[in-house]
């Protein structure tokens, strides 16, 4: 299977360092998705692109089986995988599961890089029992780097580790961010 480079940036994100939840530690990662999770935050990450398999240089292991990466392993791979590529097949790595033992082949289509885990053999939690199943009643398209300025100015304003969002009635009006009574923010809505 192939596994685009943007996963490894999960591992930076939302595994769980050094805590007695072991399984947390990794991203999960198979054919269809990667999935990570520190047990208050999960992100979940579409794997496409495996018909690009037989596109990358070396050996195309058609392996489909279910790997848990750990955070060193992304760590190397981050600094292996080439910055900026010739060619987008080049920003994937391909894994392969065998006789325990996960193999990562990078290739820059000079050289190619291969590191070696050890199958962790976690047992992850089951992500279909969280994921909400009942009808969303409100979605909100806010700009990331808005967000992120606006979220940074309130923590300077207030020691509290908590906001709430406020969602009004109508698609045109912006969303309020409350902090406490003292402290309220408003975000206007993108276009879809």
């Amino acid at each position: 299977m192939i596994i685009h480079k943007k996963v490894l940036n999960l591992a930076k994100v939302c595994c769980d360092e050094g805590g007695a939840r072991f399984p947390l530690e990794h991203i999960k990662v198979n054919k269809d998705e990667s999935v990570v999770t520190n047990g208050i935050m999960l992100l979940r990450v579409k794997n496409d692109n495996q018909d690009k398999l037989y596109d990358f240089p070396g050996d195309p292991a058609n392996n489909n089986e279910t790997i848990f990466l750990n955070q060193k392993t992304c760590k190397k791979l981050a600094q292996i995988l080439p910055k900026k590529v010739k060619l987008p097949v080049l920003e994937y790595f391909v894994s392969k599961l065998e006789n325990k033992v996960i193999t990562l082949t990078s290739n820059d289509l000079e050289n190619e890089t291969v590191i070696k885990q050890s199958d962790p053999e976690v047992q992850y939690p089951d992500i279909d029992l969280i994921t909400p199943k009942s009808p969303t009643k409100a979605t909100v398209t806010l700009g990331v780097a808005r967000l992120q300025q606006l979220l940074g100015a309130v923590t300077k304003l207030s020691d509290k580790d908590t906001i709430t969002f406020t969602i009004h009635e109508r698609d045109n009006e912006p969303v309020g961010v409350k902090v406490d009574e003292n402290i309220y923010g408003l975000i206007m809505r993108c276009k879809e």
